[in-house]
């Protein structure tokens, strides 16, 4: 098998097609299972609770049939190799990284108005009441991004999320 990741020397013979293209496919294959093993990483639960889209409309992660389960990555991967669906995979992956950042630019924004708000009290330092509604807004912000974390690929109201309670 001649992976892309493996550099050859210039004395060696140029690989067969079908060894380049096996090497292809083993990269890909070793791709996705990194993307699936961090994206359970994120949320372990996603396999059952990932959210639906077109052509696999009742939400989780499709398992592959055995026989299409990558055994060279298993045999020389170092990695998990992936069992689900490359596309369930791909979607997943791209919701998980649109909530993640809708999460870190929220964050980013909340935190910012945080300082506007509460740093020119650093001088005089803050009243009690200042201090209970800048723990109280960390406090939100914190459970906020921890359900966004939580739940990271999943079907999330992210306005309503971001706007409201966790509960």
């Amino acid at each position: 098998m001649f992976s892309q990741a493996v550099t050859r020397s210039p004395n060696e013979p140029k690989p067969l097609k079908k060894q380049v293209e096996a090497g292809r496919r083993y990269d890909q294959g070793k791709g996705f299972s990194n993307l699936q093993n961090t994206l359970f990483d994120f949320n372990a639960r996603l396999p059952q609770t990932a959210a639906p889209w077109e052509g696999h409309m009742n939400g989780g992660l499709k398992k592959l049939n055995r026989n299409n389960k990558s055994k060279d990555i298993e045999q020389h991967g170092k990695v998990m190799p992936y069992g689900y669906r490359k596309l369930d995979l791909l979607d997943t992956g791209a919701l998980a990284l649109r909530q993640l950042h809708g999460g870190l630019v929220y964050a980013e924004g909340e935190l910012e108005a945080l300082i506007d708000e509460h740093g020119n009290y650093t001088q005089s330092g803050l009243s009690p009441a200042q201090l209970a509604a800048l723990l109280s807004h960390m406090s939100q912000l914190n459970a906020r991004t921890r359900y966004i974390r939580k739940h990271c690929g999943e079907a999330i109201n992210m306005p309503k999320l971001l706007h409201n309670d966790t509960d």
